[in-house]
């Protein structure tokens, strides 16, 4: 239950908002619908308001000074240039540290590719001396082979042992 003082009071404020007109949906509607749209209109006054503020207009509809207008103006375009030039050259060093990088890749890969070249020719001219060497030896065994006396076949061991 209610005290009776409250009553007087609450009288009097539905009186001032029944008293105020209504230029739209009222969040005090039956209708959800018009609760929704109302709801909507009060955000985007206050979305306008906070524009208008942040643009420098009062809410009387004064402007702030041309020369504080300048200013800002200023400042702004000042900051946008600032960016502009600080993106360009983030942008530029990242190309460039990337540029480096490929080609210091690429050097890589031909100094490794000499150097892969060298170990083959130097595999393939150890594996042809290699082969005369076994030729040579081949050949000596058959000479070895067809030489009958003690003392010949030990100096040609000798000799052998020698190279």
């Amino acid at each position: 239950m209610n005290p009776p003082g409250s009553l007087g009071v609450l009288e009097e404020k539905e009186e001032e908002h029944l008293a105020t007109p209504i230029l739209g949906p009222s969040i005090h509607s039956d209708n959800p619908q018009e609760r929704i749209q109302a709801r909507r209109l009060r955000i985007a006054a206050r979305l306008e308001a906070r524009r208008r503020e942040a643009l420098g207009e009062y809410l009387d509809g004064k402007k702030e000074s041309e020369e504080d207008q300048s200013k800002s103006y200023k400042q702004k375009e000042e900051s946008r240039l600032k960016l502009a030039k600080l993106l360009l050259c983030g942008t530029e060093l990242v190309t460039n540290i990337q540029v480096a990088t490929d080609t210091r890749e690429i050097h890589r890969q031909v100094e490794e590719e000499e150097i892969k070249r060298q170990r083959l020719e130097k595999l393939e001219n150890e594996v042809k001396t290699s082969q005369d060497k076994f030729d040579e030896i081949t050949i000596k065994w058959e000479e070895g082979k067809q030489r009958r006396i003690p003392q010949e076949l030990w100096e040609m061991l000798n000799a052998q042992q020698v190279h």
